[in-house]
């Protein structure tokens, strides 16, 4: 019921009326919400691929700068996802393709929080050529798979829209 609601409230709010109402700001937010992917896969990215062995000649503490460069793309992600998402909440809480992609945004973040509580500091004492411990690959290798992801089912909610998955609860 509270998703309902809420749902109903956004349908009527002012951000819907812009989102749909006016031509270019849905366009907009669209590709500003691929520029902010772009920022975040970027940043994200190279610390993963750092953390699964290429450029071994670079320390992995040198790239946590990129870190907040990562969550500003995040923060442009967000922002100009909820303003795509007013523009008709119903059709995209309805499409399976965007509650997977919901899904899987909360699987990248809770692995990002795992890298942050376990792996971040032993990551931050190695010296460059020194290969990241297996568990520190592991959280690296599902933020790339989990992020491509995440990429194919938001390209696939033109596709999906209307398609009932029997295994996807409706109320998620």
């Amino acid at each position: 019921m509270a998703v309902s609601a809420l749902l109903h409230w956004l349908a009527h709010s002012q951000l819907n009326e812009l989102a749909s109402h006016t031509r270019w700001v849905f366009a907009a937010a669209q590709a500003i919400h691929f520029m902010g992917l772009s920022v975040l896969l970027g940043a994200v990215t190279l610390l993963d691929l750092r953390i699964l062995g290429l450029a071994r000649n670079v320390a992995i503490a040198r790239l946590f700068g990129l870190i907040p460069l990562a969550l500003v793309g995040f923060g442009v992600q967000l922002i100009t996802g909820v303003i795509m998402f007013s523009a008709d909440p119903s059709r995209y809480w309805s499409n399976p393709g965007f509650r997977i992609k919901m899904l899987l945004i909360v699987l990248a973040g809770l692995n990002a929080l795992w890298f942050w509580l376990l792996e971040h500091r032993r990551l931050q004492q190695l010296q460059p050529f020194t290969a990241a411990p297996p568990s520190a690959q592991v959280v690296a290798a599902i933020s790339i798979l989990v992020w491509i992801l995440v990429i194919a089912f938001g390209r696939f909610l033109p596709y999906l829209d209307g398609i009932e998955l029997r295994w996807l609860p409706s109320g998620l």
